[in-house]
């Protein structure tokens, strides 16, 4: 993907300087051949990607479908997101805690399941901390365990 955002900007300057050289070159005879000349650069440049001499550069322009296909399950990435944002829940009402903990899976549509809220503390006050988790984070506080 980098490749292709470099070639695109590179294009785009390219078309910005034909444009320029366009309006400096001189109405005379020569006129005529030197746009063309021009516009077979940008030709050029536009395909040069997809020659067969740069096929291993162009290939970089396609992905792997395996990585988004439905059994593509995120699951951690959203158990570490939405413990990071209990976490910062509780530390702004001033909760004390060691640990929390998210069991989350994805369904077939893309939707996360939380499965249980684990959360560790000394003495916690466990209406304080489900109603954090209720009103703040909007999630289900029946979810809630505490150790």
């Amino acid at each position: 993907m980098k490749d292709f955002k470099t070639w695109c900007i590179s294009f785009c300057v390219l078309l910005a300087v034909v444009t320029v050289m366009r309006f400096v070159i001189p109405e005379c005879k020569l006129k005529s051949i030197s746009d063309t000349f021009l516009s077979l650069i940008v030709i050029v440049a536009m395909f040069l990607p997809f020659t067969e001499k740069n096929a291993n550069k162009a290939s970089s322009f396609n992905f792997d479908t395996r990585d988004y296909s439905e059994k593509f399950d995120g699951a951690p990435q959203y158990e570490a997101a939405i413990e990071k944002y209990i976490e910062d829940a509780l530390s702004s009402r001033g909760v004390e805690f060691k640990n929390v903990e998210v069991s989350a899976e994805t369904d077939g549509e893309g939707y996360i399941v939380i499965d249980k809220i684990n959360i560790t503390a000394e003495n916690p006050n466990e209406e304080e901390i489900k109603s954090i988790i209720r009103d703040e984070c909007k999630l289900d506080e029946e979810r809630v365990t505490f150790n």
